[in-house]
């Protein structure tokens, strides 16, 4: 699957959302809007493994983060004005992700 671009998400009223399904075991790369100064994570019907390191389509890292089915973890991402990334990858199977920019 490719790249999700969210870099040209809209802000309007301060913040966005975005909704996919996960690939499966593998990295979805999701470039995040600029703008955003948090972000907010949570899947939904299975496990997913979260990450600042990654390759679109590879296995998820050694040292990715485990996140539990409809759980929610934030981050401040750094500001800069370089492209910034996350890789998101299921546990087993595919998931729904909601994403929320702020």
């Amino acid at each position: 699957m490719a790249t999700h671009d969210l870099r040209d998400l809209n802000w309007k009223n301060g913040a966005n959302n975005h909704k996919f399904t996960s690939s499966g075991t593998t990295n979805d790369e999701i470039q995040i809007p600029n703008w955003a100064k948090l972000v907010t994570v949570q899947p939904v019907g299975q496990a997913i493994w979260f990450s600042y390191v990654g390759t679109e389509g590879a296995a998820p890292s050694s040292h990715a983060f485990p996140q539990a089915a409809s759980s929610i973890i934030q981050y401040n991402p750094v500001q800069t004005r370089t492209d910034r990334s996350i890789f998101l990858a299921s546990q087993a199977g595919t998931a729904t992700i909601y994403l929320i920019f702020e």
